[in-house]
């Protein structure tokens, strides 16, 4: 037999050949004329139905001029509505993708390709490809503006390329191979449905899982735009950014550029953990430089509040859970404020800005605590309208890896208040009272209008208090007070202390932890004086 014949020696219709050609068109390629059945194609049948012919084709096996073949175990051809039906082992093959399925079937008028069990939709340019159980294909016409496709059944799964495809866009000496989180970088995509517009967009829904290169995103939806430049995740939406690095809130929205994550917004519970972090808050904005966290920034959601970039769906309206307080946590420091800019260049945290009633707690020195200790004073405090906190890299053999980002361990440096200032931190008993066995704790405590204690290895090695200065210092009860803890500084503009030697005036002891809101909510009982020495 040859080209384009069969064994009842008639030529099939060109028409019907069209007809079938054209299911190609998801691939990208318009039926043209030209297409004939060749070697390994099957009989032809035509059968009239009251002027509606229905024609029958076995093993049909179609070779374009434009490159397009296709075959299957055989086809319907139902010329009245323009539809034709593709049955066992179909596939489409065009120079550029390949499309293998089950059955088929496609709709001519409608521009609508279906097809069902096993599919799969691969690149032969490189490993792009969507697979799934059921599959949509609507071409772009009138009614829409880009070709869509819908896969869903079987837990679908997709690799893909937005922007230049590797076999397009030359890369730069420095830019990553696809694959390794470069601007090439596919992203490997796994939903219950995964939904594609173009070559740009595509969402996903259901229990969504992203990967690329070391970004990975989570969420009930995911929408990826690459003209807009957003990726959003929203429903348990969880984004790790790289080793080490995880986001989660109600609605994470991010801008890239160029395949990079440039900023993020998280709202709704936010939670961002790092290696020497931790930071919550009804809303988180996070800056990247170099593609990686730069800068923090942490705000209750109030009405007033006006998101940088709008979500691409709708958020929830404010709740009493978005009017809380946003808290960091490094290392053993915890602080509270309005708001919280923390910056953390490479990854390492280097300064907390709190603003608003802040309050700073340390629970470093929990060890000097007694059964006795009252509750004001088990932890060490600072209050202020303002809070400042420095911290450096630990050093010696468990300092940071060279050029690692995020991997120092960091320790607090210096700790500043500004604005109705008060300070109040531990001390360990002095040599009387750890004669007598009396482990209790002497405690400290300054009030100014501005305090900065600067600290080495954990423990204070200075205190600087400014504007009219009240204080006391409590020693258990029994002991000699030191002649530094006598001095008066009631009154003082400014007062310099060395750790070894810590002044107070005659101010009353705290009775709460004041500032609205701190890391202990519930307001202790009074400084006892019974059983304590004051130092005035």
């Amino acid at each position: 037999m040859g080209r384009g014949e069969y064994g009842t020696g008639t030529r099939p219709s060109p028409v019907l050949a069209l007809v079938i050609a054209a299911a190609v068109w998801p691939l990208g390629l318009r039926a043209q004329e030209g297409c004939q059945f060749v070697e390994g194609a099957g009989n032809l049948r035509t059968v009239d139905f009251g002027g509606n012919p229905i024609t029958y084709v076995s093993t049909p096996n179609l070779v374009c001029r434009d490159g397009v073949r296709m075959r299957a175990d055989s086809a319907v051809a139902y010329r009245a509505s323009s539809y034709v039906q593709m049955i066992g082992r179909v596939r489409f093959e065009d120079p550029e993708r390949i499309l293998t399925a089950r059955t088929a079937e496609y709709f001519t008028a409608a521009g609508r390709l279906q097809a069902h069990d096993s599919v799969e939709l691969t690149e032969k340019s490189d490993d792009g490809m969507i697979r799934g159980e059921e599959l949509i294909y609507l071409r772009a016409g009138p009614e829409r503006a880009l070709d869509q496709l819908n896969m869903s059944g079987g837990r679908p799964k997709a690799r893909l390329y937005v922007g230049p495809s590797p076999d397009t866009a030359e890369p730069s000496p420095d830019e990553p191979e696809a694959g390794s989180g470069g601007s090439n970088a596919p992203y490997d995509v796994e939903a219950d449905r995964i939904l594609l517009e173009g070559d740009s967009y595509f969402r996903a829904l259901g229990r969504v899982s992203i990967q690329r290169g070391e970004l990975q995103a989570f969420g009930d939806s995911v929408e990826y735009d690459q003209v807009g430049g957003t990726l959003h995740l929203s429903g348990q939406a969880r984004m790790i950014p790289n080793q080490g690095r995880e986001i989660t809130a109600g609605v994470i929205h991010a801008l890239l550029s160029e395949g990079e994550i440039h900023e993020v917004m998280a709202r709704g519970d936010a939670v961002l953990v790092s290696e020497n972090a931790r930071l919550t808050a009804p809303l988180v904005h996070v800056f990247f430089a170099d593609g990686v966290m730069a800068r923090l920034v942490a705000i209750p959601i109030t009405p007033r509040s006006v998101a940088p970039r709008e979500p691409l769906v709708a958020v929830p309206p404010s709740g009493t859970a978005d009017a809380a307080r946003p808290v960091a946590t490094a290392e053993t420091l915890t602080i509270v404020a309005d708001s919280l800019d923390m910056l953390t260049p490479a990854e390492v945290l280097e300064r907390i800005h709190a603003t608003g009633t802040a309050r700073a707690e340390s629970s470093a020195r929990d060890s000097l605590n007694t059964p006795e200790t009252p509750a004001v004073a088990r932890t060490d405090w600072m209050e202020g309208d303002t809070i400042i906190a420095e911290f450096e890299p630990v050093t010696g053999p468990a300092g940071p890896p060279q050029g690692e980002p995020g991997a120092a361990d960091v320790q607090v440096r210096r700790l500043s208040a500004v604005g109705s200032a008060r300070s109040l931190y531990r001390m360990e008993p002095n040599d009387s009272a750890r004669t007598r066995g009396d482990r209790r704790p002497a405690i400290h405590y300054v009030t100014a209008a501005s305090i900065t204690i600067d600290m080495h290895d954990g423990e204070i090695e200075r205190m600087e208090v400014r504007g009219a200065t009240d204080g006391v210092h409590v020693e258990p009860a029994g002991g000699a007070v030191p002649d530094s803890a006598a001095t008066d500084t009631a009154g003082a503009d400014t007062a310099t202390v060395s750790g070894a030697a810590q002044r107070g005036g005659a101010a009353d002891p705290p009775q709460e932890p004041p500032g609205g809101g701190g890391p202990d909510p519930e307001a202790p009982a009074p400084l006892p004086a019974r059983g304590l020495a004051m130092a005035r």
